[in-house]
Parts: C-alpha cells; structure tokens; sequence
C-alpha cells in the first residue's frame, strides 16, 4: 500500500511544481523513503506524529569537508512496468549536488568528509525537532510516518555571511585543488 501511495505523490511531483508557502504547515506521509543530503534556507519544526525518522546533520561549518558534483537535471517518469526511473533533460542544463551518501561514505574518492562530525538523531512521535537553517541534513524511515513541518524564513543576518564565507573558502579551495592536481597530472605525462 505504502509503495502505491509514494508513487502518487512522485506523479503529482511531477505534474506541478510542488509550492510551499513557507508560514503554512505542511504534511509529508511517505513509506520507506529515503532522501539525499541537502540544505534548507528555511527553518524547520519537525513534528513526528506517527512512526519516527532518522536524520543524520551536518553543522554549517563542515561545508568545507561536503563534496558537490555537477549532475545532469532530470524528471521522473513512470515506465511500463510501474518503476520510476530518471530522464536526463533535453536542455543539459547541469546542477551541483551534494556528492556523498553518510549511510557508506567513500572516503577513498571523498576524503575530506572524513574531516565532517555528523550527528544523528532519531525522532519519534510526539517529538519535534528543531532544524536550523542552512544545516545539511539527511533523512530516512523505516516504517509508515506521519509527520508536520513548519517551515518559516531564516533571517539573512551573520549566518548568513558567516555561510557565504565558508562557502567561498570552500570554492576556492576545491579550484586551487583541482588546479593543482590537473597542474601534477600534466607535469607526470
């Protein structure tokens, strides 16, 4: 049952663009699901009603040691047998994404991660959860779940800078890396 209904939600993802008005509560029930490391420029009440979550997060200040790739955009599209599968875009457009799975790390192609210091918390019903702004975060459950969200506007003051530092540094310092491996590839050929 709980398949079916996940594969109601992905068409109706898919039909419209999913809006949320950020001071409305939203209400998220999904079976067995799993969702990629990302970052919210919301803050976030988490309330579990029904079942529980585990979130594995990740402070601000270890965007230095999360690696981004750049990835071809795609929809989901339900094939004949009743499986989603990913459809590149016809416009190539690409877009950078958080490259590392915490569950199994690769720490031989990622090693910077193992610099990161997750935390992880599991929240159960009754329970809510405070998740601040801009914190990377991973989520999975392993039974039903019923849970809210409050989604509100972070404020844009010295978090935000603070943010946008790091994330220079961290640009910069991935260029002047791959400048330089490039840089020692060419000089050993």
């Amino acid at each position: 049952k709980g398949m079916t209904e996940n594969k109601q939600f992905m068409k109706n993802c898919n039909r419209s663009s999913l809006e949320i008005d950020e001071a409305s509560p939203v209400m998220f029930m999904f079976f067995t699901l799993l969702f990629l490391v990302h970052r919210d420029h919301y803050e976030n009440l988490y309330c579990v009603v029904s079942g529980q979550k585990t979130f594995i997060l990740l402070p601000p200040t270890d965007l230095p040691f999360i690696p981004y790739e750049t990835y071809s955009s795609g929809v989901y599209k339900e094939n004949a047998d009743g499986e989603f599968e990913i459809i590149k875009t016809e416009n190539g457009d690409k877009v950078s994404w958080i490259a590392i799975d915490p569950l199994k790390p690769n720490l031989e192609k990622y090693p910077q991660y193992a610099s990161a210091r997750p935390l992880t918390v599991t929240v159960k019903a009754g329970e809510t959860l405070y998740l601040p702004s801009l914190w990377f975060h991973h989520v999975q459950q392993s039974q039903a779940c019923i849970a809210v969200n409050y989604w509100y506007d972070m404020d844009f003051d010295i978090k935000w800078a603070y943010y946008k530092f790091l994330e220079k540094l961290s640009c910069d310092k991935q260029s002047i890396t791959h400048y330089t491996e490039k840089k020692n590839n060419l000089q050993t050929h």
